[in-house]
């Protein structure tokens, strides 16, 4: 853009800190989402299990576990919830994702 005889140029490159702070959003926004379908209380605690193939998730799963489970209501994040009130597939950043909670 020219304007007053300066050139701005913007830098719209997403980087790999972005790509992965864009992920978790994407992600605590859809384990949000299915809260609201289970119909848990808004202060109910939530046991939590992500799984995917996908290493771009599951690194961002490992990075900001504390963050994941502090913004659900989340008490743990297990590798299986066999007895979930909830669980689906989803997909985030283009990957397969299976999201479970159980109420607790």
């Amino acid at each position: 853009m020219l304007q007053n005889g300066k050139t701005i140029v913007l830098d719209i490159t997403i980087d790999e800190n972005l790509m992965k702070e864009g992920t978790l959003r994407e992600l605590i926004r859809q384990i949000q989402i299915y809260r609201k379908e289970a119909n848990f209380k808004v202060e109910q605690r939530i046991e939590l299990s992500i799984k995917t193939d996908s290493d771009l998730i599951n690194d961002v799963v490992s990075s900001y576990k504390d963050k994941i489970l502090s913004e659900t209501l989340a008490v743990s994040l297990r590798d299986n919830l066999s007895d979930a009130d909830i669980s689906k597939e989803v997909i985030i950043a283009e990957e397969n994702v299976l999201i479970s909670l159980k109420g607790i």
